[in-house]
């Protein structure tokens, strides 16, 4: 789903040489599940606050002990997952966020400012099974 994230660990793995296997808490499969779950529900943020469109499916996703790409997508005002990863059956989820006239800041004292002067609002999505 979002692959840029694959080619920035590929990257500072090769920079870093065998030598990271001995400086990681995880090995490198485990350190892959963390990154696609990560990377997913990072994604899945983006989609519920509506800016990004929702991807079709998701890269395959390790959960406990089992393994499967979700499909995703939008019912009336929820979000709908295939197969559904949870145990109850939908999940509400709280946003909140601060809309800004501009999406590109020179400094980062300016976008400092904009988000203290921006007002703050708050909705609520839910997950569900498709």
């Amino acid at each position: 789903m979002f692959t840029h994230l694959d080619t920035v660990a590929r990257s500072a793995r090769e920079r870093l040489g065998s030598s990271i296997g001995e400086r990681l808490a995880v090995d490198g499969p485990r350190l892959d599940e963390a990154r696609r779950l990560l990377s997913f529900f990072d994604g899945l943020s983006l989609m519920l606050l509506g800016t990004i469109s929702p991807a079709r499916t998701s890269e395959e996703l390790t959960f406990g002990e089992d393994s499967a790409v979700l499909s995703l997508a939008w019912q009336e005002t929820a979000l709908a997952l295939s197969p559904w990863p949870f145990e109850p059956v939908s999940v509400r989820v709280e946003l909140s966020g601060s809309k800004l006239a501009r999406s590109t800041f020179a400094k980062s004292d300016d976008l400092a400012q904009a988000l203290r002067a921006a007002t703050p609002w708050r909705w609520e999505r839910e997950l569900r099974k498709i």
